[in-house]
């Protein structure tokens, strides 16, 4: 009689894996104190992802499990959140890294957290979120209109808080119906907002995400580029009154940035990278196979060769969807 068969072990366990999305390094000396606290959490992975050879096709199930969409990039936004939340200044950080790595996800997450805590009743200041592939900002002009366009709304909340708060705070006039004034108008009224916030409330952000969008203004428009770096570093690194975040996905984007005057030492670098091979294993076979409408042999077949999908796709997110 052949021995009895053991029970089969779990497909994963779903544990955290090593992290390897995301670096902070800066230049200046000033931010020698923020050390983002880097995991160390080693793969503790089952048995098998996928079965062996031996075993029965009939023997594999993909099991559903709820996992966030974010998909290990928690430790990204965590990173952000501890940059943005100083008590002492202001932070100017550049998000770069390849292409569909998950960096326009993370923003929006942060613009989400926020807004969520600011309607639970926190004194969190807002944040202005400018996607360039989605809003027109061929102009100074475009792009100013459409930060102002939810300043406006931070505007009337946060008179209505200063208000209950302290009711006889002389308020700021900002003229929303102004809305052809360009960079200057943007500016002024940001700087007007930021001065008057209690102590007691986080600062402002400004994300700029896809920066790069902006060298259309190089061809004609040279002055309101540098005008406006020159804004966001002053703000930021020295007055410490507005957080600024800009992102991109262009290999080249330090570049023509230190071309129009910012410097190294003026922002911190946060690199949102691809999956580790790990990582790939782990979104493959418990996020996106489970949620696949595929065949089940066709399921089987492609978590058996997730290394050639490694291979393939490098890790990168976009491309193993």
């Amino acid at each position: 009689m052949p021995a009895p068969r053991p029970a089969l072990r779990p497909l994963c366990v779903p544990v955290p894996l090593s992290r390897r999305v995301w670096r902070c390094s800066s230049g200046s000396p000033e931010d020698e104190d923020f050390k983002a606290p880097i995991p160390t959490a080693q793969p503790r992975v089952g048995d098998a992802l996928y079965p062996p050879a031996s075993r029965a096709p009939e023997e594999y199930s993909f099991a559903f499990e709820p996992i966030d969409p974010m998909f290990d990039r928690e430790d990204t936004v965590d990173a952000f959140n501890s940059l943005l939340g100083r008590q002492n200044g202001a932070s100017f950080v550049v998000a770069v890294g390849p292409p569909s790595t998950g960096k326009s996800t993370i923003l929006k997450r942060l613009k989400q957290e926020n807004e969520l805590a600011r309607a639970m009743g926190k004194n969190v200041a807002p944040m202005i979120l400018v996607d360039c592939r989605r809003i027109d900002v061929s102009t100074p002009e475009a792009f100013a209109n459409a930060a102002r366009s939810q300043l406006g709304g931070w505007y009337w909340q946060v008179r209505r808080w200063l208000g209950r708060l302290t009711p006889n705070l002389p308020w700021v006039s900002v003229d929303m119906s102004r809305k052809e004034e360009g960079l200057s108008r943007l500016f002024s009224d940001l700087e007007a907002f930021a001065a008057h916030l209690p102590p007691s409330f986080s600062r402002p952000s400004l994300v700029v995400d896809e920066i790069n969008m902006l060298q259309v203004w190089a061809k004609n428009r040279e002055d309101a580029l540098r005008q406006f770096i020159a804004f966001c570093v002053a703000m930021s690194k020295q007055e410490g009154k507005i957080n600024i975040i800009f992102s991109s996905s262009d290999t080249f984007v330090f570049y023509w940035l230190a071309d129009f005057g910012l410097r190294r030492e003026a922002h911190t670098v946060v690199t949102v990278d691809n999956l580790g091979e790990d990582e790939t294993r782990q979104y493959l076979i418990t996020y996106l196979l489970p949620r696949s409408s595929a065949p089940l042999a066709r399921k089987e077949e492609i978590a058996a060769r997730w290394n050639e999908v490694f291979a393939v796709t490098g890790g990168n997110m976009g491309e193993v969807n």
